[in-house]
């Protein structure tokens, strides 16, 4: 139901179903290939503090290790997908090996 107040935007309707306002963006890392022995050691204790100031930061809700270990899941505080492909792309492990 959208509010009685809400913006012409708000209120448009798409596919059927009134629009809403993305507040969480569920992100699924992939990493192309396993990381190496070196790679965990260079990359991973940067890695994880990084994360820890996102989440500290309110950016990251939740954060999950993919059961397969190919990669991260995040559950982002972002409105846009824009924003969500910042964060992801800014952290230490998408820089060294693009996840």
């Amino acid at each position: 139901m959208v509010e009685p107040n809400a913006s012409a935007q708000e209120k448009a309707i798409v596919g059927g179903f009134s629009s809403v306002r993305t507040t969480k963006v569920l992100a699924i890392g992939r990493l192309r290939a396993p990381l190496t022995s070196d790679q965990r050691k260079a990359v991973m204790p940067r890695e994880v503090p990084d994360t820890m100031t996102m989440y500290l930061d309110g950016k990251i809700g939740r954060w999950w290790s993919r059961q397969d270990g190919a990669g991260p899941v995040f559950l982002l505080n972002v409105t846009t997908l824009d924003e969500a492909k910042k964060l992801m792309a800014s952290l230490p492990l998408s820089v060294a090996v693009g996840c």
